[in-house]
């Protein structure tokens, strides 16, 4: 075990170099710095021009800390003084240890939405995250999106292989478009059916990273705990990666696109579809629009034949009291609904996994969550509406008697008696999918793709946490 004699912050210390950790040592009070959430050191002037080895070097330790509240992350500096040769030691000892931190990107390609959110990406950009990539040593590409459609068409003709992680700083939907087609492009390089609902889909080689910069990011709650672009920026530096599922959104036996986070048919698919069609508001048109939509426009029901497919895990624990030789792993029922909504993790809606019952609790990754609504009065949906990014609790959901939850594998949506194109909308990760007949289908694929981040959900998931 290595140690040297310092000061930290102008206090004397001794910093030891243990297996998975920095310790640092000031009379009582001991500090351990897990080497994954160290960032790295300044290089202090060169020691090579001092004509005492004895000369004090002063440099700046970089690390990731929680900050005790929603799962962010932040960062700190420590201040280490000692004599020139022990902090050429010193320095020279962390990047050994940093070097063995595994699947920390050292290239990136970053791709901003320079009109996403409040409009000013660029500038955050600029602000917190370029500032810590350039403390990380990790160098960037920088691509901002030119055109509406640009997402949709850089996988066609950009070379990612260059790189060690694909960064997309922006909201939902850009992150579902920029996606969906790499996920495409991938899946047409190794002959994949994507209109086979039950065919594995070859994972993405390129892992993702999600910066929260627009109006809906979702995405950052799922994947990091939390809505703040410095803690995802730390989640890159730190580096761990996630297999993540996908949804496969399916119309007529053929795919409609992937989503990430949702999938969406009635209530909020048509609340979506009203606030992309007075784009002329700009960004008003989210605050303004959903309140002339819940008071003044008609909330429509529709009659629908829902199709649950379970693992059949779960259906042993249902039904083992009833008939313990035979486990059901599907249910239809008809019935009246304004709302159906597939969601990857519950989280993404403030839903605590631990809060809920057992009957309730999901395994992410094989299974997703499905809130199922059926007909409610106009109030009662604005109360809802409001809450349902802040609910934690199982009492949110039992508190609405229009609403249940089920754990699934899969589902079924069908409208055999539509005869209107409003029932024609799909509302995935907050795009607007119009279906060519009222019937979708929700399949949850595994491992599609990776997300780099080291946040450990309430299930067993690999992490650089310890």
């Amino acid at each position: 075990m290595s140690q040297f004699k310092v000061k930290t912050d102008g206090l004397e210390a001794t910093v030891s170099f243990i297996d998975q950790c920095l310790n640092i040592s000031q009379g009582n009070i001991e500090t351990n710095i897990q080497y994954a959430d160290i960032i790295d050191m300044d290089d202090p002037d060169d020691p090579s021009t001092r004509e005492n080895d004895e000369q004090t070097t002063d440099a700046n330790l970089y690390y990731i800390r929680p900050t005790g509240r929603d799962n962010k992350l932040e960062m700190k500096t420590l201040q280490i003084s000692a004599g020139s040769s022990d902090m050429k030691h010193l320095q020279s000892e962390l990047k050994l240890k940093l070097h063995e931190v595994n699947e920390r990107p050292t290239s990136v390609v970053i791709f901003l939405n320079p009109i996403g959110g409040s409009g000013n990406s660029e500038s955050i950009f600029r602000k917190e995250v370029e500032p810590i990539l350039k403390i990380a040593n990790i160098k960037y590409e920088l691509i901002v999106s030119a055109t509406p459609d640009h997402a949709k068409e850089l996988p066609a003709s950009f070379d990612f292989s260059k790189f060690d992680v694909l960064v997309i700083m922006g909201g939902d939907g850009t992150l579902n478009d920029l996606v969906n087609g790499l996920l495409l492009k991938k899946q047409a390089a190794g002959n994949i059916d994507v209109n086979d609902r039950n065919a594995a889909l070859n994972q993405l080689d390129i892992p993702i990273s999600f910066i929260p910069a627009g109006t809906g990011n979702g995405m950052a709650t799922i994947t990091y705990g939390c809505v703040d672009v410095v803690t995802s920026t730390l989640h890159l530096v730190k580096g761990g990666i996630q297999d993540y599922p996908v949804f496969g959104n399916f119309c007529e036996n053929k795919l409609v696109a992937y989503s990430f986070m949702l999938s969406a048919y009635g209530l909020f698919a048509d609340l979506i579809h009203s606030v992309d069609s007075q784009r002329w508001m700009k960004k008003l048109r989210y605050l303004i629009v959903p309140i002339w939509f819940f008071l003044f426009k008609g909330l429509r029901n529709f009659e629908a034949e829902l199709t649950l497919e379970y693992s059949r895990k779960e259906k042993e624990d249902e039904q083992k009291l009833s008939n313990p030789d035979q486990a059901l792993e599907t249910e239809t029922e008809k019935m009246t609904l304004m709302n159906v909504m597939a969601l990857l993790d519950k989280i993404a809606f403030g839903i605590d996994d631990g809060l809920c019952e057992e009957s309730t609790k999901l395994e992410f990754g094989k299974e997703f969550g499905l809130m199922i609504y059926k007909p409610a009065g106009r109030f009662a949906m604005i109360k809802h509406f409001i809450n349902l990014g802040k609910a934690t609790t199982k009492e949110f959901i039992d508190s609405c008697d229009f609403l249940s939850f089920k754990v699934v594998k899969a589902l079924t949506i069908r409208l055999p008696n539509s005869e209107s194109d409003i029932d024609l909308l799909m509302n995935l990760d907050g795009q607007i999918y119009k279906l060519t007949k009222p019937e979708i289908n929700i399949t949850l694929i595994p491992n599609a793709i990776k997300m780099v981040s080291s946040y450990c959900k309430s299930t067993t998931q690999t992490s650089n946490i310890t």
